[in-house]
């Protein structure tokens, strides 16, 4: 799939990789990384997830499709969200916790939950390999999916959050844009072993929206 690259800054890898997944599918427009952080309600070195990516394509009235937990964008609404940090991200729940908006991260979740178009999907688990070739070599659409870079640079992890347009797939694993500045490369290769363990990230989604 030939999909636009872009080179991120330090604090704005998701916008970055959602300007690579748009060029994709409204190559006729430039989409400013300022305009996406607007719309997807992120500022300077606060993470974004998933669910305000999603938020941002339905402010464009883009087609995708959103792959969450059952019920898991319930959880951002709970009162007890820095237990949930704790419980999923142990000693790295603070640090995780004090870039993240809770604001964005609650309004953002609820809006995809009242979302009447039907781009939410709820599953147990991950799409699992079958699925994500199919999405690509079938059905032509663009995955866009949060991974441990940690997990992909086999450092120790500290769960470090990046965000990859899928370019392409093939039996043995996933060709992605890695636009991060210290890595940076066009249509990088990840073992499907490593992409799914480098996914296992958000507690109430699965860090995937599908770009149609």
């Amino acid at each position: 799939m030939n999909l636009p690259f872009y080179l991120s800054s330090e604090g704005d890898c998701a916008q970055t990789a959602l300007k690579c997944a748009l060029g994709g599918i409204a190559s006729d427009r430039d989409f400013s990384i300022e305009e996406l952080s607007k719309l997807s309600m992120h500022n300077e070195w606060e993470i974004t997830f998933p669910c305000q990516l999603a938020y941002a394509l339905q402010q464009l009235d883009a087609p995708f499709y959103y792959f969450t937990k059952p019920a898991g964008l319930l959880m951002p609404q709970a009162k007890c969200l820095d237990s949930l940090f704790e419980i999923s991200y142990g000693s790295h729940a603070p640090r995780l916790l004090s870039m993240t908006n809770k604001d964005a991260l609650r309004i953002t979740a609820l809006s995809m939950t009242m979302d009447e178009k039907g781009r939410l999907y709820e599953h147990h688990e991950t799409p699992q390999k079958s699925a994500m070739r199919g999405f690509v070599e079938s059905y032509n659409l663009i995955p866009l999916t949060l991974v441990n870079r940690d997990i992909v640079e086999g450092r120790p992890n500290k769960f470090t959050l990046q965000y990859i347009p899928i370019t392409g797939t093939n039996e043995k694993g996933a060709i992605y844009h890695d636009t991060h500045p210290q890595t940076a490369g066009e249509n990088k290769f990840m073992s499907w072993e490593k992409f799914y363990e480098a996914s296992k990230l958000c507690f109430f989604d699965h860090g995937l929206i599908i770009l149609c």
